[in-house]
């Protein structure tokens, strides 16, 4: 099925954050419900994600990015247009952007690969050789299949 890259800048009124962060639990649901989304997240600013570890989360969420599963690009512009993020005026209409997207490897390696990175610090060999995290209990054979490597 093809895949669908979403970017979605937030408004920049001063209620923006706010509605966010009252819709943020029905934007989650809704990708738990119909599944359309392979990965994503809120998109950062910066100086504050990157330059200060303590700054809180909701002062460094400027919008979304997700890649979406979908039919055609109609479902996944229905998929968008139904999401409590735009429906409630937290996504900004005007510049919020869907585009087909070709993968270079599949998304398995691309996910997988992601997980990694962000788990690297607490990864070991467990007794099957598979890479193993038991800090948030991710392992590359969940993504990859048993006995595969990212």
């Amino acid at each position: 099925m093809p895949l669908f890259a979403i970017y979605a800048p937030d408004q920049n009124d001063p209620g923006a954050l706010q509605r966010r962060l009252a819709l943020r639990q029905a934007h989650k649901d809704g990708h738990e419900r119909t599944g359309c989304m392979k990965f994503g997240g809120p998109l950062l600013t910066p100086n504050e994600a990157l330059d200060v570890s303590d700054a809180p989360a909701e002062k460094w969420m400027v919008g979304s990015f997700m890649v979406y599963e979908a039919s055609s690009y109609a479902e996944a512009k229905k998929l968008v247009e139904e999401d409590p993020f735009w429906t409630g005026d937290v996504w900004d209409k005007e510049k919020t952007v869907i585009r087909p997207l070709l993968l270079q490897r599949p998304l398995n390696q691309v996910v997988s690969r992601a997980l990694w990175d962000t788990t690297v610090e607490h990864v070991h060999d467990d007794a099957n050789g598979n890479m193993d995290d038991n800090h948030n209990g991710w392992a590359s054979s969940d993504v990859l299949g048993p006995g595969r490597r990212a």
